[in-house]
Parts: structure tokens; sequence; C-alpha cells
């Protein structure tokens, strides 16, 4: 935990492939240096779709244990905003899930 699933049509994608190494590298800090992840829990999933046909021209969704202030989970979602923009040119759908830690179950 942090799982960090990153939406945005595959056209997309490969108009801003140069670009992927640094979002990947913006979302790894922000989880870190934000949310308080360790590195070898944090994983980032870029998933290509079809063209978005109406709303945002992506999303971005994460799941991570609950605990963390609104405050904080507002500059993460701001950095995430900010990162896509920078990165990618546009600005996703951000959506965050969080779990109790009793309720979690997970492997791997």
């Amino acid at each position: 935990m942090p799982s960090v699933n990153v939406f945005l049509p595959q056209e997309h994608l490969a108009q801003h492939a140069p670009a992927i190494p640094d979002f990947v590298a913006d979302v790894t800090e922000l989880c870190i240096g934000v949310i308080g992840a360790s590195l070898d829990k944090v994983q980032v999933i870029l998933v290509p779709t079809l063209p978005v046909l109406q709303g945002p021209p992506g999303s971005i969704e994460v799941k991570l244990r609950a605990g963390r202030s609104a405050e904080t989970m507002d500059r993460f979602m701001a950095g995430l905003d900010n990162a896509s923009q920078a990165r990618f040119g546009c600005r996703p759908r951000i959506r965050c899930f969080a779990s109790e830690a009793e309720a979690l179950f997970a492997r791997n």
C-alpha cells in the first residue's frame, strides 16, 4: 500500500511516453514524502484505456490504508494533480479509497 492506478487513453500515454518515468518518480515521492509510505510498499500502475467519452481525460485511483488527515490527503491529491498536469498535460479525476487495517486483507 498504496496502490496508485492511473487510467489514461492509450494515445495520450503514447504521446507523453518520455514523461512516464518522471511521473512515476513524482507519484512515488508523493507516496513517501506526503503520506509516509515505504518505498517497497508503493505500487504505480499505468492502465491504457480507450478514449474517454465524457468527463476528464483520465482518472487516478489510489487505494491505501486509513489514518491520514484530510489536510494530508488534500496535499497528496494536489500533488497528483500537479504531476499529471506537468507530465501529461491533463487534469484527471482523482479518487482515494482508504481502508482500515483491520478490514484490509492483502498479500505481496
